[in-house]
């Protein structure tokens, strides 16, 4: 008996949860950060972490903004924010926001799904309020755009319902496929996926590899119109390769 079948008559023997931890390997994460610019000034960074534990998706982010190079009243500005979310079974990410300002706790922001329904609780000071939502009022949370990997995203939809971790507060509008571009990222040109949803508050932008994560993106965040471009090398499936910046060169051989 070949060791092939041997292996696959004894995978048939084990006990179904044994069987279960043998046949599923454990699915990557993934970690991107994205350096923060207010007119080609850097005012800070945001990173993102993401997992998988068993059948949820844990994310987890920070943000650091800091105007200190930016002008006027824009140069007092002094943000952290850290958020956990989780999504489960293609639902939009539950999650918890807190945003220091100066150093102290100013915001908290939590919302979670339950059955049909969302909670969204903001918490400013000791002040805490609470309102509920029907599940069809949220297309996607705010983390979703974020997440490399997220079962919902902007693309394929003509309008977005998002429920925003900053504010707590639902953001909608159009979304638009404005198409195929050529970007640079670190030391490569790759081509992206632009996609454009206009809400009353701004216009977001998102760039996303044609692998699906995204690699660079321009939203109003705090009060102010940040770019952000993706920090080290552009992720890519397998078979992608960089868009050649230059003509190749031609290595002649003496016959």
């Amino acid at each position: 008996m070949s060791t092939l079948l041997l292996w696959f008559v004894a995978l048939l023997t084990l006990p179904a949860e044994a069987a279960s931890l043998v046949a599923v390997p454990p699915r990557a994460g993934a970690e991107l950060s994205w350096e923060l610019t207010v007119a080609g000034r850097h005012v800070g960074y945001r990173g993102v972490e993401v997992r998988w534990d068993g059948a949820d998706r844990v994310f987890e982010g920070w943000t650091t903004l800091n105007g200190r190079r930016l002008k006027g009243a824009d140069r007092r500005l002094r943000y952290e924010q850290r958020v956990t979310a989780n999504a489960h079974a293609g639902r939009p990410a539950s999650f918890h926001a807190a945003l220091e300002q100066s150093g102290r706790t100013a915001k908290e922001v939590q919302a979670r799904r339950t059955g049909t329904t969302w909670t969204v609780t903001v918490a400013e000071g000791d002040e805490a309020r609470t309102h509920r939502l029907p599940h069809t009022r949220v297309d996607l949370s705010s983390i979703d755009l974020l997440d490399p990997e997220a079962e919902r995203s902007l693309r394929g939809r003509d309008y977005a319902r998002v429920l925003i971790a900053e504010t707590g507060k639902i953001e909608e509008g159009p979304v638009e496929e404005l198409g195929r571009v050529v970007l640079p990222i670190g030391d490569e040109v790759i081509t992206a996926d632009l996609v454009q949803w206009t809400t009353s508050e701004g216009s977001y932008r998102f760039w996303y590899a044609t692998n699906g994560w995204l690699v660079r993106w321009e939203a109003p965040l705090f009060g102010l119109p940040v770019e952000a471009t993706l920090l080290g090398d552009a992720p890519r499936s397998a078979d992608e390769f960089p868009v050649a910046t230059a003509a190749p060169e031609i290595e002649v051989i003496d016959l």
